[in-house]
């Protein structure tokens, strides 16, 4: 999961931090896409990984919607 705790939420943190997680995932393990999963009434979240390039796939799993971020295209 990549979650800001409730008291920090709302300060930029999680939009500063997820290119650095991203960067250090394809960086440690050289991935060509990632895929995420988010509830669907978490709206922030959404816009969130929209401004960083994630795409919904249509796909929900575990009740959560897939979204996926082509590394490729996005550096």
């Amino acid at each position: 999961r990549y979650m800001i705790d409730d008291q920090h939420q709302g300060r930029g943190h999680g939009t500063a931090a997820l290119p650095e997680l991203i960067d250090l995932i394809v960086e440690r393990h050289g991935c060509s896409e990632l895929f995420l999963g988010y509830e669907p009434s978490n709206e922030v979240a959404r816009r969130l990984y929209a401004r960083i390039g994630f795409v919904p796939t249509g796909e929900v799993t575990g009740g959560e919607f897939i979204a996926r971020l082509d590394l490729a295209s996005s550096r």
